[in-house]
């Protein structure tokens, strides 16, 4: 008697086996083929005048995409970073801003590593790790659109202390009120120890 049943048991398993087989080879017959994807270069960077280094994605805004560089630029000799916007359709890049890294009143910033946010003005939000009018501890930037190129205004700069510092590869988030969030590498007054806000 057992071994009948293990002879049907093991049979009607074949059986589920064959047809789940079947069933698998039917739907891949029905199967729409993938299309395959392809790469193509839309711009590379090649150090200064140019960017040199994006760290962050940059955003796309119809037709033009937005981003920094950390690297590239020549303001005042030296290479402090730029805000970029590239064509899709052309690949075509325009330096919109060289950062010239400037401590003092309304010292420009320097290592823009963190991405861009636009406001529904086409005006641009940004970080740099460097720079600001206070120490080298980073700024929060705004680029507005004039006739022909972007002008920049330093919104904060950072100090290292209770405002925090160093807002490394941060990528401002901002509100429908026109807030501004992020975070900072350092600084921060929790018992005096610089962990960041």
């Amino acid at each position: 008697m057992n071994s009948i049943y293990r002879q049907v048991k093991y049979s009607g398993m074949a059986a589920i086996a064959l047809t789940m087989l079947a069933a698998v080879v039917i739907f891949a017959a029905f199967a729409i083929p993938a299309q395959a994807q392809t790469e193509t270069l839309l711009y590379q960077f090649a150090g200064s005048p140019d960017g040199a280094t994006p760290t962050a994605g940059p955003i796309l805004k119809g037709t033009t995409l937005y981003g920094t560089t950390e690297h590239g630029g020549e303001a005042n000799g030296d290479a402090y970073g730029i805000v970029y916007a590239i064509s899709t359709t052309t690949g075509k890049e325009t330096i919109l801003y060289t950062f010239a890294y400037a401590i003092g009143q309304n010292g420009d910033g320097s290592a823009p590593l963190g991405g861009l946010v636009s406001d529904a003005h086409g005006d641009l939000y940004g970080t740099t790790a460097g720079g600001g009018a206070i120490c080298n501890c980073g700024t929060v930037y705004k680029l507005t659109k004039s006739k022909k190129s972007y002008v920049e205004t330093v919104l904060h700069s950072f100090s290292l202390g209770d405002d925090g510092g160093l807002p490394q590869y941060v990528t401002p988030v901002l509100d429908k009120l026109g807030n501004l969030y992020g975070t900072t590498y350092g600084g921060g007054g929790y018992q005096k120890q610089g962990h960041g806000v």
